[in-house]
């Protein structure tokens, strides 16, 4: 076999190579898309900066959003008001305090949701005031440099 010959025939194999290679991944990657996302994992639209920096336009729905996370917070188009997701339904606080559905096309220039799953409950028979809640969670935070859904149930006596 010619030194030419050889070389080609090495280069069609390394190159079949890399095609199954891909067809491997592709495969791979189709596998996880329907897995659905790891878990801890955070959903993040935009960054807290382009907002601040004056970007109040949505990119993503409502509806779009809760296929990435059913807790969470964010605003909406034209900061009109205040994201809160619990339990997959996203509801919109208002300034003047109305608490609204939002509708699947509504869009959010930001928001942040993950799929809640608990680690650890803590049961508080009472809480004395908002400062008595912060020392509270603070208690339970072990590393500051990593991100924690927190979900709290109750009611209110006002």
């Amino acid at each position: 076999m010619t030194r030419h010959l050889y070389h080609v025939i090495a280069a069609m194999l390394l190159a079949a190579l890399l095609a199954l290679a891909g067809c491997a991944q592709a495969g791979k990657s189709e596998k996880l898309r329907e897995a659905g996302p790891p878990e801890d994992t955070v959903f993040q639209v935009s960054t807290i900066n382009a907002l601040l920096q004056g970007l109040y336009d949505g990119e993503v729905t409502c509806g779009e959003l809760k296929k990435h996370g059913d807790l969470g917070v964010g605003t909406f188009d034209g900061l009109d008001g205040e994201m809160v997701v619990v339990d997959g339904i996203i509801l919109q606080v208002k300034a003047d305090g109305k608490v609204l559905p939002a509708p699947d096309g509504e869009k959010t220039p930001f928001a942040a949701v993950t799929f809640f799953s608990s680690d650890r409950t803590q049961q508080v028979k009472e809480l004395a005031d908002y400062s008595h809640l912060q020392r509270l969670l603070d208690g339970l935070i072990a590393n500051r440099n990593m991100f924690y859904a927190i979900r709290i149930d109750g009611t209110s006596l006002m």
